[in-house]
């Protein structure tokens, strides 16, 4: 097996990345292997390297690619943690929107200030709700108002 992995991979000197050359699907390489219940099976060509040249993956672990490169099967590069730990490591919108300190207008995240919506618990500032749904009645009713959207006088068009 390892014959085989070694001729499936190139060295990146800068990164020092084991590129898969093989086949790739979502970015991950896959080989035809044999898989834990003994039968043969595509599996990940990065799982299949780390058990080939270190040893089996730990009960409830996964592994996570610290060179944040998909296609990367060196083991050197690969480390088992928790799921959750994967997931918060991860480049994942919603682990990057859960740091967030303050909504993209800048008004800052504090308690009251927004509300949780949605399966994904996405939050929404209250302070641009606001602002939008002014927004949306002065422009609807027609009413000329300073727009806290966009900074600018609005006039009734003329309908």
């Amino acid at each position: 097996m390892r014959e085989r992995l070694d001729h499936q991979w190139r060295l990146d000197p800068e990164t020092g990345c084991w590129n898969w050359q093989g086949f790739l699907d979502r970015g991950y390489g896959h080989i035809y292997a044999k898989r834990k219940s003994g039968r043969m099976g595509v599996r990940a060509a990065y799982k299949v390297a780390y058990e080939e040249y270190v040893g089996p993956v730990p009960d409830g672990l996964e592994l996570d690619h610290l060179c944040r490169n998909r296609a990367c099967v060196n083991p050197a590069h690969l480390e088992p943690v928790t799921r959750t730990e994967n997931i918060n490591r991860s480049e994942w919108q919603p682990v990057k929107n859960r740091e967030k300190t303050a909504c993209d207008r800048g008004h800052p995240y504090v308690e009251g200030s927004f509300k949780v919506y949605g399966h994904d618990g996405h939050r929404k500032c209250m302070v641009c709700n606001k602002m939008t749904c002014l927004d949306f009645y002065y422009r609807r009713t027609g009413r000329p108002h300073l727009s806290p959207l966009h900074g600018e006088r609005l006039v009734a068009s003329a309908s």
